[in-house]
């Protein structure tokens, strides 16, 4: 075994189609609940995007600082640029704060 390079492949996509994309999902602030001794709980980390390739954002985030406890956040929530549709399911809770 050795460090050498033995195979490579290159893709090129099409920039004027529409694919699927995974993409970080990252959550700003802090919840009002967690300063009321709840504790904030993460679901999922990625969303699934659909779009041209160079309209996808590299993260998408989420605020949770308007959060009380037993409060909830589902993906419909995320504010998604132009021409970008959410892949995943609008529906899913993502972040809640429980007690």
């Amino acid at each position: 075994i050795t460090d050498s390079l033995v195979h490579a492949d290159f893709c090129e996509i099409n920039l004027e189609k529409i694919h699927s994309f995974i993409v970080p999902l990252k959550f700003e602030g802090k919840a009002k609940g967690v300063d009321l001794g709840g504790a904030l709980e993460t679901y999922i980390s990625t969303v699934e995007l659909k779009g041209k390739p160079l309209d996808i954002p590299n993260d998408v985030s989420l605020n949770v600082s308007g959060l009380n406890i037993n409060d909830k956040l589902t993906l419909g929530a995320i504010a998604l640029p132009e021409n970008v549709e959410m892949g995943s399911n609008p529906k899913t809770v993502c972040v809640s704060v429980v007690k």
